[in-house]
């Protein structure tokens, strides 16, 4: 689809009402993600009170969101300068949308600005304090820049404010894997697939945990294979990092072939910024030694 098609539909499209987000959350929580895997979640619920907003102020909403709906179309291009650009268009227009802040801070999150991320997250929230998503979302962002305590704080006010956010358990079972919390990390894995059991995302990262995890009582690699085999199917296997955990399983079971076979795709189709990481990786493989995951000194 190119640029042209996609103004074109978007533009008789409204701003998404309150069941629409509600619907989207849902679709979208399967799609936005990192490797290892925390979950940024584009689109939320929006409060009452906003949608009251919409109703009074029609006329900016509809114009906010042609913008708004390109710049979704950009993000599933990958184009994150151009929706960077198309929601700015939106919230100049409508400031009063917490979800182009949300997803706007998505963007630059994507881009490695992690600054204006939170200075987005932080907007979201102030106009909607109950929006988990976004304290989940700035969690990611808090743990990127290093600060563990304040990524610990937004994802524990997210699963506060909805306890309904696969991500967010998600998110902080990585956090706690990292941290050497592995009875936690697998707990909060498994309550993110009750919450939704077509995550792809968890599946992904409860199979690395079972194929890396340091403590053998939690490594399993028939478990490892089982989970990373269904994020696989249900991402599509259309994306490099989809690769990586299916990688870890094969080699935990021994199947050092497979596990070359997948981690060079892996390398081949990594971004620049992971190539050195997944060679190092591929080369542990190529030795017949399994992968452990690295915990941070406390």
């Amino acid at each position: 689809m190119n640029a042209a098609t996609v103004s074109q539909t978007n533009a008789n499209r409204s701003l998404p009402k309150l069941p629409q987000l509600l619907q989207a959350d849902k679709q979208q929580s399967r799609r936005r993600r990192s490797w290892i895997r925390r979950l940024p979640v584009k689109l939320a619920i929006v409060p009452l009170f906003v949608a009251s907003i919409f109703a009074s102020k029609q006329v900016q909403a509809q114009d906010a969101s042609y913008y708004f709906n390109c710049a979704a179309q950009w993000d599933d291009q990958g184009n994150y300068d151009k929706a960077i650009a198309d929601y700015s268009q939106a919230i100049a227009l409508f400031p009063y949308d917490p979800v182009a802040y949300n997803n706007r801070g998505y963007d630059y999150w994507k881009k490695g600005e992690l600054d204006k991320a939170i200075a987005d997250y932080n907007q979201a929230l102030a106009l909607c304090p109950s929006y988990g998503a976004a304290y989940s979302n700035r969690g990611v962002a808090w743990d990127d820049k290093g600060d563990k305590d304040r990524a610990a704080a937004d994802n524990a006010q997210a699963i506060a404010v909805n306890p309904n956010i696969a991500g967010a358990y998600n998110n902080r079972g990585v956090m706690e894997a990292g941290r050497g919390e592995y009875a936690q990390a697998n707990a909060d894995y498994y309550r993110a697939l009750s919450i939704d059991p077509n995550y792809a995302t968890a599946y992904e990262n409860l199979g690395f945990f079972a194929a890396t995890c340091p403590d053998p009582h939690y490594r399993d690699a028939q478990k490892a294979f089982e989970n990373a085999s269904r994020g696989f199917q249900l991402d599509g296997g259309d994306s490099y990092y989809t690769c990586i955990p299916l990688a870890a399983a094969y080699a935990e079971a021994g199947d050092f072939e497979k596990a070359i076979a997948v981690q060079q795709k892996v390398v081949d189709f990594a971004p620049a910024a992971d190539k050195p990481l997944m060679t190092e990786r591929l080369e542990l493989f190529k030795q017949h030694k399994p992968y452990r995951m690295k915990v941070a000194p406390k």
